[in-house]
C-alpha cells in the first residue's frame, strides 16, 4: 500500500508537472530563476499561496456559489499573495526586493487557479493537500533545476548568497547584476538563454517521463468480446 501510494505519487510529480509538462507559470520562472537563492525564495513563496488557497477553498466548498466560484478562487489567493508579500518585506526585505514584482504576480499564476478548480473544489481537504503538495514539488523541482543550472553556467557557483534566506538578511548580501558577466557563459543569465535552457529541461525531462511510463506495468483490464452482427442481410432472404 504505502510503495503503491509512493509511486502514484511520483509518478503524479512527472505527468503533472505545471512547468516542464503543462507549461504554466513561466513568467517568474524565467525571470528570477538567475540564482539558485533566487529560485528557492520564490518556490517558498509560491508553495505557501498554493498549499494555503487549496486548504481554504476546500474547506469553503459547500459555502462557495459556483456561478462565482472563479472570482472567490482569485480572491482567496489574493489574500495569500498579499499576507506572504507583506510577511517578506517584513522578515526577508533584501530578497524580496530581488524579486520584485513577481512575488505579488504569484496570485496571476494559472496552475494554482486550475489547481483550485479542478481538485479543491471537489475533494476534501486531505485530497486538495496532497495534490497541491504534489503540484508545489513539481513547481519547486523545475525551479530549482532551471535556477542552479544558470547560475552554475554564469557565475561558477551554487547557492551563493544563500544568507538572504534567513531572516534579517542585511543589504549587503544583495546579489550584483554585474556578478554574471566575467566568463564565457555569461549569455546564460539573460532571458532569451533562459526561455533555451528550459526548452532542453522540457525535453529531458520529457524523455524521462517516457522512459519510466514505458517501465510502469501495465494494468490488466478485462477483454469484454466483441458481439458478432450480420451485415450481409437476412439468412434465407430472397435474392
Amino acid at each position: 500500500m504505502s510503495t503503491e501510494y509512493h509511486r502514484e505519487h511520483s509518478f503524479g510529480i512527472l505527468k503533472e508537472n505545471p512547468v516542464l509538462v503543462h507549461l504554466l507559470g513561466l513568467s517568474p520562472v524565467l525571470a528570477i530563476s538567475t540564482t539558485l537563492t533566487n529560485g528557492i525564495a520564490m518556490a517558498i513563496a509560491t508553495v505557501f499561496v498554493v498549499v494555503c488557497s487549496s486548504l481554504c477553498v476546500s474547506l469553503l466548498r459547500t459555502q462557495i456559489n459556483s456561478s462565482w466560484r472563479f472570482l472567490y478562487f482569485m480572491l482567496i489567493i489574493a489574500c495569500f499573495t498579499t499576507a506572504v508579500d507583506i510577511l517578506m518585506q517584513w522578515t526577508h526585505f533584501p530578497i524580496y526586493r530581488e524579486l520584485g514584482i513577481y512575488v505579488p504576480l504569484i496570485c496571476c499564476n494559472f496552475a494554482i487557479l486550475i489547481n483550485l478548480e479542478t481538485v479543491a473544489y471537489h475533494n476534501d481537504w486531505k485530497n486538495s493537500l496532497g495534490k497541491a503538495g504534489r503540484l508545489s514539488a513539481g513547481y519547486c523541482l523545475a525551479l530549482i533545476l532551471l535556477s542552479s543550472s544558470r547560475e552554475l553556467l554564469a557565475n561558477g557557483t551554487l547557492l551563493e548568497h544563500w544568507e538572504l534566506l534567513l531572516p534579517g538578511a542585511s543589504d549587503s548580501a544583495a546579489v550584483s547584476e554585474t556578478e554574471a558577466l566575467n566568463n564565457l557563459f555569461s549569455f546564460v543569465a539573460y532571458q532569451p538563454a533562459a526561455l533555451i535552457l528550459l526548452g532542453f529541461l522540457v525535453a529531458a525531462w520529457n524523455s524521462l517521463n517516457t522512459q519510466l511510463m514505458s517501465s510502469k506495468p501495465a494494468a490488466k483490464q478485462s477483454v469484454i468480446p466483441a458481439k458478432r452482427e450480420r451485415v450481409t442481410g437476412k439468412v434465407g432472404a430472397k435474392t
